[in-house]
């Protein structure tokens, strides 16, 4: 509508501003993005190409009512975005989450440069832990986590499509050894969703 209104051309990559009208019913709100760089990038020095933008980690951290005290894991960290995310946003002015432990680890050690480099860069050291895990053989025992959070490898960041239904049903049977019975909260994204839900319900009480 706007196009044939106004004869402008829409330009994808070299725009000048960005608007995003959202019409419901007989309303319409008008969003103007402000800052060239968008925010799925803050408290991030590297972005990997699977990176989680830290306004999904966000969202995903908010999904996990995360409480004070909780210790919260997430055992395939990649580049560490999702706790990253979680200790600056605990000392945040706005959106303020609560105070938790958190421990970021992964079973591939090559990431463990960059994972460093970001907790670095977001000035919150004193507030991740990184260790080297295995999500199919986890190093804590029944019921030590509160709270569980991860980005699901899918299609071919974990060699084909088809491994993924081998992978999961074991990684969801660990999430769910090691997860508070009754209190703990597991919070995972993944494009295989039918595959995860599945896994998840066969372990479910």
């Amino acid at each position: 509508g706007m196009k044939r209104a106004t004869s402008w051309i829409p330009d994808m990559t070299k725009h000048l501003v960005q608007v995003f009208p959202l019409v419901r019913d007989d309303q319409m709100m008008v969003s103007i993005k402000l800052s060239r760089p968008g925010l799925g990038h803050r408290n991030l020095a590297h972005m990997g190409k699977t990176t989680l933008r830290a306004s999904i980690s966000n969202c995903m951290l908010r999904c996990a009512n995360l409480c004070t005290g909780d210790i919260v894991v997430d055992p395939m960290c990649g580049s560490g975005s999702i706790s990253i995310e979680n200790a600056a946003a605990q000392s945040s002015q706005v959106g303020r989450l609560a105070r938790t432990y958190n421990c970021c680890g992964d079973v591939d050690a090559v990431v463990f440069p960059m994972v460093l480099d970001n907790v670095k860069a977001s000035n919150t050291a004193l507030v991740v832990d990184i260790a080297h895990l295995d999500c199919q053989r986890l190093p804590f025992r029944e019921g030590a986590l509160d709270v569980v959070i991860a980005d699901l490898p899918f299609g071919k960041r974990i060699r084909n499509f088809d491994s993924v239904k081998t992978f999961y049903p074991i990684a969801f049977e660990e999430l769910a050894r090691v997860t508070r019975v009754g209190t703990g909260r597991c919070v995972v994204l993944s494009h295989q969703y039918r595959t995860a839900f599945g896994s998840a319900l066969a372990f479910s009480p």
